[in-house]
This record gives structure tokens, sequence and C-alpha cells, in this order.
């Protein structure tokens, strides 16, 4: 989708989980198309701990700024306790008299995934992994559903089916999949 923002906005926001030291690293990449720099803060929020940051945005740029937040007392993600969080991030933006602002929100989960030996554990407990390719084919429609009602029978099959997860090949699903996962 298009949407408009002001000169000085919130580009992109990943979070990045480390379960084991229990923090979260939080990168917020900020955007700025006017002609000099901008002085913007940055406000973010999780399961109601609240970091801020601040930084100089770069004109013509788009500029990192990463911040560290504890993740004590959250749950763990896995297929059987799929514990989801949200994000928030805030940013207000100064260059002279004009103020900018612009917000996201971003749903995330903590989990460790690695391999013990030849298997693959989540969170510590060995898993193994079920799952089958979707190549993008509808051929009613053309096109993926768009909605998050249709993916969520889409998933419900694939689990009805006793599989535990989907590889888009080549493509990747709209938000609505996502949302509905």
């Amino acid at each position: 989708s298009l949407y408009a923002t002001d000169p000085v906005w919130i580009e992109d926001v990943q979070v990045h989980t480390d379960p084991k030291q229990k923090v979260a690293r939080i990168r917020v990449a900020v955007g700025n198309r006017t002609e000099r720099s901008a002085e913007a803060a940055l406000e973010i929020s999780v399961a109601d701990q609240v970091r801020r940051g601040s930084m100089t945005a770069s004109a013509q740029a788009i500029m990192e700024h990463e911040v560290e937040c504890p993740l004590d007392g959250l749950r763990l993600w896995d297929e059987f306790n799929p514990a989801l969080y949200r994000l928030s991030v805030r940013l207000s933006a100064r260059q002279g008299s004009a103020e900018y602002g612009c917000s996201r929100e971003v749903r995330f989960g903590i989990r460790d995934f690695h391999a013990e030996g030849t298997q693959f554990a989540i969170n510590g407990r060995k898993t193994f992994l079920r799952g089958n390719v979707d190549c993008c084919i509808f051929p009613k429609t053309g096109y993926p559903p768009t909605d998050p009602a249709e993916w969520r029978r889409i998933l419900k099959v694939s689990k009805d089916h006793g599989l535990n997860h989907v590889r888009f090949h080549s493509w990747c699903p709209p938000e609505a999949a996502f949302e509905a996962a």
C-alpha cells in the first residue's frame, strides 16, 4: 500500500531478540528527504517498558538507530504457545520551526531456533519441521487472498494435516498471511 509521510519519517523497524541474554536489539531506520539535518527523538515501548533515544537525521539520507530493550518476564514463542508482543516506535523530529512525526507498530515473538547435532531445536526442545512449499498458485483468482480470515482457513488446513510450517517459494505473501499465522 502507499501512504504519505512527513519529510522525516520511520522507514523501517526490525526486532532481533536474544532469549539467552533476555534482550531485544531494536533497529529503527529514519529517513529524511529535506535539505537539512533534523533533530529526532525516538520513543520505543514494548510490554510496558519504554526506551528513549535521540539522533540527528542527516539531510537526504536514511540513518539507523539501535536500542537495546530488556525482555524480562516475557514468554518464549513456539508452535504450541505462540506468544506475540507489540513494539511501538514513535518519532518526533524538529528542523528549525518545522515539526514532524511518525509512528510504527511491529509484532514479534521471542524464540531460540538452532541446530543440535542433526536436528533442529526451538527453545531447547527438539522439533521436526513438517511443512509444504507454497508457490503462489491460486487458480481461481490468479492472486493470493488479502484478508486474514482466508489465510486462517488455509493455515488451518495445513495444521489439520499435521504440518507446522509453510515455505513460501519465490514470493512473499501479503501482510494478512502473517497476521493470520
